[in-house]
């Protein structure tokens, strides 16, 4: 999955926007804050537009200008350096990467992510069977080098964010537990790795049961993000990518959907049972699809 940013960095937005709105605080004007800065109003105009980045030094300097307190100039100065930092993803090519690493930036940044997915379970929790699946048939035309690639890359995705202290809370709709990616076997160990996941420190796991009939996010997976800084964002899955959502409005509404896919969802022990139940179903489940038998069901 591949998610439209602007090609400026996320960091080097949230950045910009943030240095733009504490300018604005001021009433002061490009033109005075450049001056104060000891920057031309060029580079200025072009760090708010996040058309360049700026240095951690550049930004402790701009702070100074327009009076910052020392906490919020060291949290933007951090973020000024992990902009321009290379992190594990690097090291990846461009064509495998493609535009995702906006979303490793934000699982890697981010306090907590709460995901809501409704045909597949959320990659962060994909085992390398179920993951390699799904890819291969997202990119059908791809030579078997490139597919292994793509799956390193979700694996390394996954202990990277294993490592750090992520809150991941996932509500993953029934059907895409019952639906069989991989065969039976594949699944058994995808829906056993859930179980285990679910009983780490910084992984919650409820499942939406079948039975619940109209709800908020119908047909519309989704994943917020909410950052140490006050940064939130939300990120909406589609066919050919996705797009993220920053409009305070409009991620307060995916806020209060999740709130109620939360209530509606099983409880933590509930869904515990239902996806040991699903196993056993996945294990008595038919190694081979039977073909369907036209003659019969015409009757000829």
């Amino acid at each position: 999955m591949e998610y439209v940013m602007a090609a400026a960095s996320l960091r080097r937005r949230r950045l910009a926007r943030a240095l733009q709105e504490l300018r604005e605080q001021t009433s002061l004007s490009i033109t005075e804050t450049a001056k104060l800065a000891g920057f031309s109003q060029a580079k200025l105009s072009r760090i708010e537009a996040a058309q360049i980045s700026i240095s951690g030094d550049d930004t402790y300097e701009l702070c100074q200008a327009l009076g910052v307190g020392e906490d919020v100039a060291n949290e933007l100065v951090k973020l000024a350096r992990h902009a321009k930092r290379r992190d594990w993803w690097h090291s990846y090519p461009d064509s495998v990467l493609g535009r995702t690493t906006s979303l490793f930036e934000l699982e890697a940044d981010a306090d907590s992510k709460y995901s809501f997915t409704i045909d597949v379970v959320p990659g962060p929790l994909q085992t390398e069977a179920y993951a390699r699946e799904l890819i291969r048939h997202g990119f059908p035309r791809e030579p078997d080098a490139a597919i292994a690639q793509r799956v390193e890359v979700r694996m390394a995705r996954q202990r990277h964010i294993a490592a750090g202290a992520l809150e991941f809370w996932a509500i993953i709709d029934e059907p895409a537990l019952r639906r069989t990616i991989g065969g039976p076997e594949v699944m058994v160990e995808q829906i056993h790795q859930l179980l285990e996941i679910a009983g780490s420190q910084h992984v919650s796991i409820q499942v939406l049961p079948a039975e619940v009939g109209c709800h908020p996010a119908l047909g519309a997976p989704f994943h917020i993000f909410t950052l140490a800084d006050g940064y939130s964002c939300v990120a909406l899955e589609n066919l050919t990518g996705g797009i993220y959502v920053e409009d305070a409005a409009e991620v307060r509404v995916y806020r209060e959907a999740w709130s109620k896919l939360a209530a509606m969802a099983l409880s933590f022990e509930r869904s515990a049972e239902l996806l040991t139940a699903l196993v056993a179903e996945h294990r008595s489940a038919p190694r081979e699809p039977r073909p369907l038998r036209v003659e019969e069901e015409r009757g000829e």
